[in-house]
């Protein structure tokens, strides 16, 4: 939910749930509900979906098929401190129409793409799991990552996914 001026919701953690520090307030640590989830769990699945819900996925997977096919944009180009254009061009959202007509210039962020993509919640979790798994074996090195799609001797040669 939005936060506005007209609607705020103040929200305060249970009196058993705060943490006011050494002498008061319950001892840090895990939750119940995480732990119930960590010693039910068959998976390190299991509790990321008890962590992070479904619906944020869906909710990220609905917002960038937005972004990248349905929000209308028109290319500018910027200036510099010094008034010089810059050589890269920017895009900056626009209406679809501007006083009943389209607006001039709009396009979609990729509609320059050859190919169009559902984006659907499981690709997003994918993604998600490709990224924790570049993590995992190169820690925030971008250039290795690329070894994760190589075949052996050069890359790791595992279909993870």
């Amino acid at each position: 939910m939005e936060q506005t001026e007209d609607s705020s919701v103040e929200w305060r953690p249970s009196l058993a749930d705060r943490y006011t520090g050494p002498s008061d307030g319950p001892k840090a640590g895990p939750s119940n509900y995480i732990i119930k989830i960590a010693e039910s769990a068959k998976s390190l699945a299991c509790i990321f979906f008890a962590i992070v819900p479904l619906a944020f996925f869906a909710t990220v997977a609905k917002m960038t098929d937005k972004y990248a096919y349905r929000d209308w944009e028109v290319e500018k180009q910027g200036v510099d401190r010094d008034g010089n254009p810059k050589k890269r061009m920017y895009y900056e959202d626009c209406p679809a129409t501007t006083n009943g007509v389209p607006t001039p210039g709009r396009r979609h962020r990729a509609d320059k793409e050859t190919r169009k993509y559902t984006i659907t919640t499981g690709f997003i979790i994918c993604w998600i799991g490709i990224l924790i798994i570049s993590g995992g074996h190169f820690g925030s090195s971008k250039k290795y990552s690329r070894k994760l799609r190589r075949k052996a001797p050069f890359g790791i040669s595992i279909p993870y996914i």
